[in-house]
């Protein structure tokens, strides 16, 4: 599992940010054989509240308990992408 992510800002002279986009993707590379039933679950679910899913995201356990409940086909594919658009978010780096 790889999460990526790309980050745009503007800051103005204090470092404050004046906007902030976090457009992200998690992409998985499967060679599970079968069909195994995974889950992932994140820290804070509330900030993927407007993602794309994968068509093998069973959408129940995800708007029940914001769990990514998944049986994954074989190979690569992007199980979710994002968009957060906050000014308040932490980034995890300083300037």
């Amino acid at each position: 599992v790889d999460i990526i992510e790309r980050v745009d800002c503007i800051m103005n002279g204090q470092m404050q940010f004046v906007s902030l986009a976090v457009d992200g993707s998690i992409e998985v590379n499967s060679k599970l054989s079968g069909t195994p039933d995974l889950r992932l679950t994140l820290k804070d679910p509330k900030l993927l509240q407007n993602a794309a899913f994968h068509q093998c995201v069973r959408t129940t356990p995800w708007e029940r308990d914001g769990v990514l409940s998944f049986c994954p086909p074989d190979g690569m594919f992007t199980l979710a992408s994002y968009l957060l658009m906050d000014t308040s978010l932490q980034m995890p780096f300083n300037f």
